[in-house]
C-alpha cells in the first residue's frame, strides 16, 4: 500500500505505511527501500541513504537497492561513492543505464534538474551500454 501511496504523490502516507511494515517485520528489506525512495522524493537524501543501506544489509543481492543508493549519492555529489555503488550494480549484471533512464531521460536531464555536473566517468557509465 505504501508504494501505491507513493505513486499517487501521497509520500507522507507512503512513509507511514513503510514504517508500519517495518514495525511488523524489521527484516523486510523492500520496506526500507520503499521508505528510502519516499524520503528521496521529499529531498531528504541522507534519510533515503540510511534506508537504502539498511535494505542492502538485509538483502545484499537486490540490485535495485544499490541503484537507488547510487542515485541518492549522486544527488549529494558524493561522486566516488556513487561510482563505487554503480560499479557494484553493474557487476551484479544489471543494466544500470536502463535503471537510470527509468527515472531520468538522460544525464543532462539529471544535471539540469539538480543543477549539478556529473563527472565524465560516471556520466559515461550512465549513458552507454
Amino acid at each position: 500500500r505504501g508504494v501505491a501511496y507513493e505513486t499517487k504523490d501521497k509520500v507522507d502516507l507512503a512513509i507511514e505505511d513503510c514504517n508500519r511494515a517495518i514495525e511488523l517485520d524489521p527484516d523486510f528489506a523492500d520496506a526500507y527501500n520503499n521508505r528510502g525512495y519516499a524520503y528521496y522524493r521529499q529531498d531528504e537524501i541522507a534519510r533515503a541513504i540510511e534506508n537504502y543501506n539498511q535494505a542492502i544489509r538485509l538483502k545484499q543481492d537486490k540490485v535495485l537497492f544499490y541503484n537507488n543508493r547510487s542515485m541518492a549519492l549522486l544527488r549529494l555529489q558524493e561522486w566516488e561513492k556513487a561510482k563505487s555503488v554503480l560499479t557494484i550494480a553493474k557487476n551484479m549484471g544489471e543494466d544500470i543505464v536502463a535503471l537510470f533512464r527509468d527515472s531520468y531521460a538522460s544525464v543532462m536531464d539529471f544535471e539540469q534538474k539538480y543543477d549539478t555536473k556529473i563527472p565524465e566517468a560516471i556520466a559515461a557509465m550512465l549513458s552507454s551500454r
